[in-house]
């Protein structure tokens, strides 16, 4: 990837970036418990699937703040620590999910399944209250701090009189926790949107990216990720230690196999 404004070096005493660097990381952790583990879905009646790992940044993410003007990382209002939201995941998986369908038969059904409908939908000429999706997305938290760059853009005639532009990213190296939640129905073959799901994960991370300038090759994982676990009711929980994302769904396929109709 071509060098960005992100290179320079940061500024501060050595005391102060320490300083940072552990504050993010107690509140990145802290927020880890805001994703449940196996216990929490043992009242589920019905089939689900739920896969968590641990992703390393390989390009820098952005995205944008509240505000309008904001080109800062986004950040949670108690910690300020920055992170991905669960609706920005849903979003732009969806997006992949859609590019790998194409034109596939069940395209439209099979994402509505997965992702819902609109709040509002037409049916036989009424207005008709939307659908939840079936899939559930968690926030992901970094452990680092953004690394801020400063901008100043000048109106193309006076080349002068600019309004200078913070922006930040969270660089390469930084890790958070990437989770989803898939539950299912009694008439649903969970396997294979379970497999599905894994392998257009695969892709977002690795292909598409997630946040601000996606096109420009930001928001990109490396292949390696770890302290991969998937969990169902039938299998139980399986600990994968550390796999390369190529692999994944194979890997949930080798798990699920003989275990779902």
């Amino acid at each position: 990837m071509a060098a960005h404004c992100f290179d320079a070096p940061v500024q501060g005493s050595a005391s102060q970036k320490r300083r940072h660097s552990l504050s993010r990381r107690a509140c990145a952790a802290s927020w880890q418990h805001t994703i449940p583990n196996a216990n929490a879905f043992a009242g589920l009646t019905l089939p689900w699937f739920f896969l968590r790992f641990r992703f390393t940044l390989a390009t820098p993410y952005m995205s944008r703040g509240e505000e309008a003007d904001n080109y800062k990382v986004t950040r949670d209002w108690t910690f300020n620590c920055p992170y991905v939201r669960a609706s920005t995941w849903k979003g732009v998986l969806l997006s992949t999910c859609r590019d790998i369908l194409n034109d596939k038969p069940n395209k439209k059904e099979r994402l509505e399944y997965l992702f819902g409908t609109e709040k509002a939908v037409v049916v036989a000429g009424a207005d008709v209250e939307g659908r939840r999706g079936h899939l559930h997305f968690f926030p992901t938290f970094f452990d680092v701090e953004p690394r801020p760059a400063y901008l100043m853009p000048m109106p193309r005639k006076t080349r002068g009189g600019g309004t200078l532009a913070t922006l930040e990213a969270v660089m390469p190296g930084a890790t958070g926790d990437f989770a989803i939640l898939l539950a299912a129905d009694l008439v649903t073959d969970i396997g294979w949107y379970a497999r599905f799901i894994s392998g257009a994960i695969f892709f977002l991370l690795i292909r598409d990216g997630f946040g601000g300038k996606r096109l420009k090759g930001f928001g990109l994982a490396r292949q390696q990720v770890t302290e991969v676990s998937l969990w169902t009711p039938a299998v139980g929980p399986r600990n994968l230690g550390e796999i390369a994302l190529s692999t994944l769904h194979d890997r949930v396929s080798v798990e699920l196999r003989g275990t779902t109709p």
